[in-house]
């Protein structure tokens, strides 16, 4: 796991600084979007009344949240609380499993996206 590595290094608060400048800039993205041709001004711009999100764009939102959530959840643990004398490694084996979760997690969502998005490849073999 990388937050004991972080804290022993003395790079935690970095880390939180940008993590907090990411959710800063990320919650502002469509403030920052000046042209004309981004599919999110032409979203906020439009006269037309714009569908709402699905609920896939909720639920991601959502999701975002509850992760970011329970990363820091686990950082102010590992930070305030110290383990019970019996399980020296809880919380470093807390936040591995719950690192693995977020990347099976991904790794089934980005299979899922790549092979229902219908597009085919096909190779064909060329003679030399």
């Amino acid at each position: 796991p990388i937050l004991p590595l972080l804290v022993k290094d003395g790079l935690l608060l970095p880390t939180i600084a940008s993590t907090v400048f990411f959710c800063i800039m990320y919650g502002n993205l469509d403030q920052m979007v000046s042209t004309s041709s981004s599919p999110l001004n032409e979203r906020m711009s439009s006269p037309l009344p714009v569908e709402p999100n699905s609920f896939w764009i909720q639920l991601l939102g959502f999701s975002q949240g509850v992760s970011l959530c329970g990363a820091c959840i686990l950082t102010l643990l590992h930070e305030v609380y110290p383990p019970p004398a019996r399980y020296p490694y809880l919380w470093p084996t807390l936040i591995c499993a719950y690192s693995s979760l977020h990347f099976l997690l991904f790794l089934l969502a980005f299979h899922v996206i790549q092979f229902s998005s219908g597009v085919t490849v096909s190779f064909s073999k060329k003679k030399l």
